[in-house]
């Protein structure tokens, strides 16, 4: 991947998270669930791109253990779906407030959960964190 291709993909990224960052809880959870059912959807595609991959990576004279981290079997697609289900079930992580107080002057003070933004992650030979990072 070349310097271009990241600096692109960070300047969607920037764009899309404002996007999110503006969503309803509903808007995300759909979003979650619709990334799971296209996961599904493509299901047989995974398992033939990662078999690809695994053989690439025993030709090259990978390790052993690093074989079975890239390899993604039936219970690891489905860990990947329930991931993405799981954030979706849970409890709405953004604007909660944290903690706060009044002063003596009456103005409030709080600190409230708000999104992230932008998270670039490097990673080696796990494909199932991909869908973590992306659900969180």
């Amino acid at each position: 991947m070349s310097i271009e291709t990241v600096q692109v993909i960070a300047e969607q990224s920037r764009i899309a998270s404002r996007q999110l960052a503006s969503a309803s809880e509903f808007e995300r959870n759909l979003a979650l669930n619709r990334m799971a059912e296209a996961l599904e959807a493509v299901k047989s595609q995974v398992f033939e791109v990662n078999a690809l991959e695994v053989n690439k990576a025993k030709e090259a004279g990978q390790s052993d253990a690093m074989v079975k981290r890239l390899t993604i079997d039936e219970k690891t697609f489905q860990y990947m779906l329930s991931r993405l289900k799981k954030v979706a079930q849970g409890p709405d992580p953004l604007n909660r407030i944290l903690s706060g107080h009044t002063n003596p002057a009456g103005l409030q003070v709080y600190k409230k959960s708000v999104p992230l933004g932008v998270i670039g992650i490097i990673y080696e030979s796990r494909p199932n964190v991909t869908i973590d990072a992306a659900a969180l």
